[in-house]
């Protein structure tokens, strides 16, 4: 999606959380606003699955009433079942609030933010992945951001709203979302595939490295951020 450009989801009266996936294994490249509509009252989260990879741009930037996560992660889990990135769901499965999310691949994809990242009063902004660089900005003004790492064949918990914010960390078991038919791009192939041209505040050397335009080298399972506005939590689990 291109500058100007606007990605908009539609919301009917009570629906609570909307989750969007990328099913055939190329990275989301967001570089415009993405929007949720609600055709009369709600507030829904946006739930945005891509295991191959995301990018915001520097044009990036969010027009959404609740909650905003994107992650890499192979599944969203409800209390019933799997929300999967790949393969079928059973939707009448998903109801209740999101809490968990399961990465069955080695080495999770990586999550970009160069843009300006910023979600309603109150509400929380979440980066989930493998590796999560923002060299942009992300602000939850009353509420909290959460960037966290996660390690492959891992199951991420997270506590429901109302409650103290808490990451748990552990090994998947047999219940888990449909396998990726893929694997998912590590950072340099995630900065460079395709026809990407977009200004991320990020270097891709010669000899495969990253490195942030101030000098630091970024490595799979890192956390790096400039401007956050609001509380946050940070949990960086996967190595690197």
């Amino acid at each position: 999606m291109d500058a100007n450009q606007t990605a908009n989801f539609i919301a009917e009266v009570g629906i609570e959380n909307i989750l969007g996936r990328v099913t055939g294994g190329d990275a989301s490249i967001i570089n415009g606003e993405i929007e949720v509509q609600v055709m009369g009252a709600g507030t829904p989260n946006l739930y945005l699955l891509n295991p191959a990879g995301i990018i915001f741009g520097e044009n990036a930037s969010l027009n959404i009433p609740a909650a905003f996560t994107a992650t890499t992660a192979t599944g969203i889990g409800f209390d019933a079942g799997w929300f999967s990135a790949t393969g079928e769901n059973n939707f009448a499965d998903l109801v209740g609030t999101p809490g968990q999310f399961a990465f069955t691949a080695s080495e999770p994809g990586a999550i970009v933010n160069a843009g300006d990242l910023s979600v309603a009063n109150g509400q929380s902004l979440r980066l989930i992945g493998g590796t999560v660089v923002s060299t942009g900005t992300l602000t939850a003004p009353g509420g909290e951001i959460t960037i966290a790492t996660v390690p492959g064949e891992s199951l991420v918990r997270i506590s429901q709203a109302g409650t103290p914010l808490s990451l748990e960390i552990q090994p998947l078991t047999s219940d888990r979302p449909n396998a990726l038919p893929f694997t998912p791009l590590s950072l340099p192939e995630l900065l460079t595939g395709g026809e990407i041209n977009l200004a991320t505040g990020l270097i891709v050397n010669p000899d495969g490295t990253v490195q942030l335009t101030t000098g630091a080298i970024v490595e799979s399972g890192d956390i790096a951020a400039s401007v956050i506005n609001t509380n946050i939590s940070v949990s960086s689990t996967a190595g690197g």
